[in-house]
This record gives C-alpha cells, sequence and structure tokens, in this order.
C-alpha cells in the first residue's frame, strides 16, 4: 500500500468517525462536513497528479465521484437515505477515486478496488443493522405493534387468497419432484414469497409507529423528512412525498405560526457505514 492509499485511509476513517457521532447525536451529517470531504478528496488526487506528473489519480477521483453521485441520487431520490449520507457517500466516491486497472495511486484488494469493497460490507453492515432494529422494535413494542400489524394485513384479504394458491401450488411441487435440490428451491421460494408479502407491511407499521415524532416548526432543519401533510387554510405548504423540506417552506411554516409538524425520523446509517468501512480495511491488510 503507498502513501497515497495510507492517507485515503486516514482521512475517511476522520470523516467517518467524527460524522458517526454526530449521526447518532442529531440524525444529522452536518454539510460543511460533507463538502469539505469532497473538498479533500478532490484536493488530494490534484496533489498526487501533480507530483507524479500524471492526470490518472485526478481522473480516477473524478470517476469515484461520478459513481457515487449516480448511488447516492439514487439512494435519495427513492427515499432510502437523507441528503447528508448522500453527500457523504459522493465524498467518499472523490476520495477513494474508480481504478480501472490496478496501479501504485489507488487501493486494490485482489483486482477488486476498494471502493467497490466499501460499498459492498457497508450496505451489507447497513441492511443488517436495519433489520437488527426492526426484530428490537417488534420484541420490544409487540404488545402495541401487532395488533396493529394484523389489522392492516385483514385489509388484504383479497391478496392472502393469492398467496395461499402459490404457496399451496409450492407444496404440491415439493412432494411432486424427487430431487432433493429441487425440493430446496420450492421451499426457498415459499420462504421469499412470505418474506415479500408480509415485510412491507411490517416495515411500515414499524416506521410509522416508532419512526414518526412530533417536532416544533422552531426545531426543523433543511432536509427534514415530513410525514403528514401540512395543510393551511386549505393551502398545502409540505408533502410527506416532498424530498425534504426546504428553507422556504420553514419560513412560511413560522410566518402562518405553525407550532408542530409531524417528522420521520431516518435510521442512522453512518455507523454502519464505518463499520462496513472498517471491515473492507481489515480485508485490504489482510489480501
Amino acid at each position: 500500500m503507498c502513501v497515497y492509499g495510507l492517507i485515503q485511509l486516514t482521512v475517511a476513517c476522520l470523516y467517518l468517525f467524527v460524522a458517526s457521532l454526530t449521526d447518532i447525536k442529531t440524525r444529522e451529517v452536518p454539510d460543511y462536513l460533507n463538502f469539505s470531504l469532497i473538498g479533500v478528496g478532490f484536493g488530494l488526487a490534484a496533489l498526487f497528479s501533480i507530483f507524479s506528473w500524471s492526470l490518472i489519480p485526478f481522473v480516477y477521483s473524478l470517476m469515484g465521484f461520478g459513481l457515487f453521485f449516480g448511488i447516492a441520487c439514487l439512494l435519495f431520490y427513492s427515499g432510502q437515505w437523507g441528503g447528508g449520507d448522500a453527500k457523504l457517500l459522493m465524498g467518499l466516491g472523490a476520495l477513494f477515486g474508480l481504478p480501472i486497472s490496478s496501479n501504485v495511486f489507488n487501493l486494490w484488494v485482489s483486482d477488486v478496488p476498494f471502493l467497490f469493497l466499501f460499498l459492498f460490507f457497508s450496505l451489507v453492515a447497513g441492511g443488517l443493522y436495519g433489520m437488527g432494529w426492526l426484530v428490537y422494535q417488534l420484541v420490544v413494542r409487540r404488545k402495541k405493534l401487532f395488533p396493529l400489524i394484523r389489522k392492516k394485513l385483514d385489509s388484504y384479504k383479497k391478496f392472502r387468497i393469492v398467496l395461499y394458491g402459490i404457496l399451496l401450488l409450492f407444496l404440491v411441487l415439493f412432494f411432486y419432484v424427487s430431487n432433493f435440490a429441487s425440493k430446496l428451491a420450492f421451499v426457498l421460494l415459499a420462504f421469499l414469497v412470505l418474506i415479500l408479502f408480509y415485510l412491507p407491511t411490517v416495515v411500515r407499521v414499524v416506521e410509522e409507529e416508532c419512526m414518526v415524532k412530533e417536532t416544533s416548526v422552531g426545531k426543523l432543519v433543511e432536509g427534514d423528512w415530513i410525514a403528514k401533510n401540512v395543510v393551511v387554510k386549505g393551502k398545502n405548504i409540505c408533502s410527506s412525498k416532498d424530498l425534504g423540506i426546504s428553507l422556504a417552506q420553514i419560513k412560511q411554516l413560522k410566518k402562518l405560526k405553525v407550532k408542530n409538524v409531524l417528522v420521520k425520523e431516518g435510521l442512522p446509517f453512518v455507523p454502519p457505514m464505518f463499520v462496513g468501512f472498517l471491515i473492507a480495511v481489515v480485508v485490504q491488510v489482510m489480501f
């Protein structure tokens, strides 16, 4: 691993550590942290390009930023991530870059760019973290959540008939085939169908009951996700479909003397991102 690689890892570790603390404390990653990381990523790449008399490091930095910009936009506009998480991802893309071949300028592990390893392990850590949080809420608040889930599922009676029909078909096919691999495939398909049917409803109920809180307008910050439309005198001021509340909307709410709004809190995703980064570093050192 070259000096540039060590600098990349050190900078990323520091930024992810600070961002994790702020994300846990305030559920936000400040813009100054994200934009400074983007600047540092491009700046380091530019410096190394100058010292090495090659544009390759800077071009790779642009490619990494471009790739993670696309992924971040996809996650943000689909409502999966907040703006802070998305900007942080862009900054890490600019910092690590996306090399198209193994070379001394960037981190590589067994012919795989470190950027890909980081993304993979971050998503795995985030998925496990999310599922763990979901199970925890179901256990701790089971007396409140289970009746709501049952009520929600009762409204899907027609879909449940289709579900039972599909499961019955899998059961018939399970006993019809003799090959063990085929039997196992039908069992896995049955579990997959059950998960696809029940999980979205469970997640939606848990989100509505555990991730929505009433917040005073004075504490709102740009980018907060509104959980319920705010309508004043027949005029829709802000909507749950908005990609985060804007400063102009907050100013308008204050002008109209709206006291409180319902806000959806997201899970702090930067800590599992940091865990994914550390795992990727371990893999980098080992291989």
